[in-house]
């Protein structure tokens, strides 16, 4: 189905983080080259990715509750890292299955991705894991800059 607006792009090289884990989902991110640039119009515009420098240390902008690290911690004991942060809420209400790699974007910088979350989804006490771009900046921009 075709959208108004919409670009058709191949992907001609995908690019893992050599620091990914299976199981445990650290460095939990991909980059994709696309085989043209994409052109900039009403409908797509670039975003920008979180960094050090504008990251607080929690996020306070989803629809659903950014949690501290201890309570993810409580949440998936000994499977978080400093690369990842968890949302949700007492209702349950996070993502799921089929949203991985999609965005958390706060104020209009692009915080984090799906990663990861429990079986079935929208527990109450365990709320979605996703991937703390901002700790892959460096990496994000070294690899672009390689591939280009």
């Amino acid at each position: 189905m075709y959208e108004q607006g919409q670009q058709l792009l191949r992907g001609v090289k995908s690019i893992p983080h050599p620091g990914f884990s299976h199981p445990g989902h650290t460095n939990d991110l991909m980059l994709i080259k696309l085989n043209r640039k994409v052109m900039e119009t009403q409908n797509i515009k670039p975003i920008n990715i979180s960094s050090h420098l504008n990251f607080p240390k929690v996020l306070q902008c989803l629809n659903i509750t950014v949690l501290n690290h201890e309570r993810c911690q409580e949440a998936y004991p000994h499977q978080i890292d400093k690369t990842m942060f968890c949302a949700g809420d007492e209702s349950g209400r996070d993502s799921c299955q089929g949203d991985s790699g999609g965005p958390v974007v706060c104020n209009g910088t692009l915080q984090g991705l799906v990663s990861w979350g429990d079986y079935p989804c929208a527990q109450p006490d365990k709320p979605g894991v996703y991937t703390n771009l901002c700790m892959f900046t460096k990496w994000i921009r070294d690899t672009i800059r390689a591939n280009s």
